[in-house]
């Protein structure tokens, strides 16, 4: 019953929640979902704390230790409870950037003014 504006874009399975980014390395050395979660107000949340426990690279035996952690799974299954509309549990930083939206086709334009004030136009 969700209609486009609802659902979650792509496939975190296929290495990232909208399919078009690939999983991220911190400069801490974290494995990241992709480079967009790299944001302190992302880290610092539970869901992402308990995966950066498990996420350090040069602890890691491989990748798959990792990606297949408990952690990591049930971040797996946020996404895909969040692709099927259920976003209760889903990330902010995940809804803002990986949710399709009806404007997605618009292009934005940013600029700084002289004095450094952000200037933000819509181009179709």
């Amino acid at each position: 019953m969700s209609d486009k504006k609802d659902k979650l874009e792509g496939k975190f399975v296929a290495q990232c929640m909208n399919g078009k980014m690939q999983m991220a390395m911190s400069n801490r050395g974290h494995l990241l979902p992709c480079c967009w979660c790299d944001q302190e107000w992302t880290l610092s949340t539970p869901l992402f704390q308990k995966m950066l426990k498990v996420s350090k690279v040069s602890e890691a035996e491989n990748i798959d230790e990792i990606v297949l952690s408990d952690e990591w799974r049930e971040f797996e299954q946020i996404m895909k409870d969040g692709e099927a509309g259920d976003h209760s549990k889903v990330p902010k930083n995940c809804l803002y950037h990986c949710l399709i939206r009806p404007d997605d086709n618009i292009k934005i334009e940013h600029h700084l003014d002289e004095k450094g004030k952000s200037i933000v136009k819509n181009k179709v």
